[in-house]
């Protein structure tokens, strides 16, 4: 598998984040590329939804206040609406930058939304701790701000979207690890 630099950091840094979701926030329902603003990260544990945003650079990070897509997301997170649609609005909403652009990044966080909080991604270390979270990997990230309450009450409607994507995803790593094995003649 050939892949760059960056992608591959960037997966480094969701697999860390589904770990804090699943583990940190106890989150039973966690997914990736979900709900209707295609989230990075979106988890629920039946009391609040939380998403976690992954920018690998400050020009990603600073498209969050020059995209039309994302200034609309903001809004409606801010209001509560964006020309008269619905949408579900997570409870908390976090930003996860990597390290090199952590000082850089919380004044653009709170130019977002002051609610917002900032992870600190300080790389990947694949060793794991028990404790009081368990299996988190090991000292990869700080939460610099924390997030406050966008909304107040928990919204049940996050649960079925999360275990729709949850189940796909599920299917695609499956079935990409069946080709390989099949791509490798190890069937």
């Amino acid at each position: 598998m050939n892949m760059n630099r960056n992608k591959f950091f960037k997966l480094q840094m969701i697999c860390t984040m589904i770990a804090y979701m699943r583990f940190g926030r106890r989150c039973f329902n966690t997914a990736t590329e979900c709900g209707a603003w295609n989230c990075d990260i979106l988890g629920t544990n039946g009391k609040s939804t939380t998403e976690i945003e992954i920018k690998c650079s400050l020009s990603d990070l600073k498209n969050e206040l020059k995209s039309k897509t994302k200034i609309r997301k903001h809004q409606y997170y801010k209001n509560g609406i964006v020309r008269g649609k619905y949408y579900l609005i997570p409870n908390y909403y976090f930003i996860c930058v990597p390290e090199k652009i952590g000082n850089k990044s919380l004044k653009i966080v709170n130019q977002l939304d002051d609610r917002y909080g900032l992870i600190i991604f300080n790389g990947w270390d694949k060793t794991y701790y028990k404790g009081d979270v368990s299996y988190l990997p090991n000292q990869t990230f700080e939460i610099i701000k924390k997030a406050k309450k966008i909304v107040k009450n928990y919204d049940k409607r996050f649960e079925i979207p999360i275990q729709m994507r949850m189940s796909t995803e599920l299917y695609s790593i499956y079935e990409k690890y069946i080709l390989e094995l099949k791509n490798n003649r190890i069937l």
